[in-house]
C-alpha cells in the first residue's frame, strides 16, 4: 500500500518568496485540512453542547465536510477557520496550533514538526 507523504513534513523548495509564501499556505491548508476530516483534540463550546448530542455530532460531521472555503473566511489560505448553518443556527470553528497545549496563538508555526492543532467548534455568537 501507497501512502502519500505528510503534507506537514515536506521540506520547502527553492522559490521566489511569494511563491514560497503560497505554497507555505498551500502546505498549512493541507495540514489543516487532513487535522479536521480525522479530528486529534477537538472542543465543543458549553452552549453548542446545551443543543444535544445529535445536534453537536451533526455540526462535527459538516465541519468535517466543510469545504467552502473563500478570501473572506480564509484569506491567509490556511484554511484555519470556517462558517456554515446547521438547522438554522450558525456555528464557527477554528483551528488554532500549539506546541505545548499553552503556547499563545500565533507565536507557533504551523508546520513545527512538534506543533499540535486543536479545533473549536462554536455557536458564531459565542465569538
Amino acid at each position: 500500500m501507497t501512502t502519500s507523504p505528510n503534507p506537514c513534513r515536506m521540506k520547502r523548495s527553492p522559490l521566489s518568496w511569494a511563491n514560497r509564501e503560497a505554497e507555505r499556505a498551500s502546505r498549512i491548508a493541507a495540514c489543516n485540512d487532513a487535522f479536521r476530516k480525522g479530528f486529534g483534540r477537538l472542543v465543543v463550546s458549553a452552549r453548542l453542547h446545551e443543543l444535544g448530542s445529535e445536534f453537536v455530532e451533526q455540526a462535527v460531521e459538516a465541519t468535517k465536510a466543510f469545504d467552502s472555503f473563500s478570501l473572506e473566511n480564509a484569506p491567509s489560505g490556511w484554511r484555519d477557520f470556517g462558517e456554515f448553518t446547521l438547522d438554522g443556527i450558525e456555528l464557527f470553528w477554528k483551528i488554532d496550533t500549539y506546541i505545548d497545549g499553552y503556547t499563545p496563538v500565533g507565536t507557533v508555526d504551523p508546520l513545527d514538526p512538534e506543533a499540535s492543532r486543536l479545533l473549536t467548534l462554536m455557536l458564531a455568537e459565542e465569538w
